[in-house]
């Protein structure tokens, strides 16, 4: 799923992508393949992103059972990115 309103930081935006981890019926809350995945997709701010400007980045290894922890913690990711503290390769 897209998050229409992007996050903007430092002359950026950032649009917070999140999605169900498994299309799976939900069989127990023990399921690690349940949940939701995130990454964000970063453009400049002002400009429609699309694949020639913009570039997406996911959080690999980590899956989130409540959808505003998954929106949180993807935009604090890409605030990262922007700042140059995290170095992730492009999904």
């Amino acid at each position: 799923m897209w998050n229409t309103t992007p996050l903007t930081y430092k002359g950026f935006e950032i649009y917070v992508l999140w999605f169900p981890r498994s299309t799976e019926p939900r069989k127990s809350t023990g399921n690690r393949d349940t949940g939701n995945v995130a990454a964000v997709r970063i453009c400049r701010q002002g400009v429609t992103p699309d694949r020639s400007n913009s570039h997406v980045f996911a959080l690999t290894g980590k899956h989130f059972e409540q959808t505003g922890e998954a929106r949180r913690t993807a935009g604090k990711y890409g605030e990262s990115i922007i700042d140059g503290d995290v170095k992730r390769p492009i999904c």
